[in-house]
């Protein structure tokens, strides 16, 4: 009998044990996402920051005037960069496309004001448009600034 104690004590300790050990959670895991820092997007000037020498800096600056507003940075819409582009190769296009683009703005301006009162079928067929017009002019905007390029490159070759 005495043994029969023994064993089921044994048995009880042993059980204890076991759940014990299983109730008890593991250490946690640091899962915590590294965080990078924003990436800022920077422009850098051409211009070195030479302080006490205004003689160089006057000289320097003279010479990088012309070249001010060939770097443009980019701005992650093709669209917006195409017209950036274009403004440096073809002013009079520049304008052409400018002014069709300000219309179709206005007319986005207009949907956002009114959709909640316009009906589904009207919205719908007014996005749509907008987006074509929208997708149609920067092709043209592209197609522009390449065509651009190309007479640039036909006038170097008359060197």
């Amino acid at each position: 009998m005495k043994m029969m104690i023994n064993k089921k004590a044994l048995v009880v300790a042993g059980l204890s044990l076991v759940i014990s050990a299983c109730s008890t959670s593991p250490a946690k895991k640091n899962t915590a996402a590294v965080k990078n820092p924003p990436v800022k997007q920077q422009t850098r000037s051409a211009t070195p920051n030479v302080t006490g020498n205004n003689a160089a800096q006057a000289y320097v600056g003279s010479k990088q005037m012309a070249s001010q507003g060939i770097v443009i940075a980019s701005t992650n819409n093709a669209c917006v960069d195409g017209f950036n582009f274009l403004k440096g190769v073809n002013q009079a296009e520049f304008n052409d496309f400018s002014s069709s683009y300000g219309r179709i703005n206005q007319n986005y301006t207009f949907l956002n004001v009114n959709k909640e009162i316009m009906d589904k079928d009207s919205r719908e067929v007014l996005s749509m448009t907008l987006n074509k017009k929208l997708d149609t002019l920067c092709t043209k905007v592209q197609y522009a600034g390449f065509i651009g390029v190309k007479d640039k490159i036909k006038a170097l070759s008359d060197i």
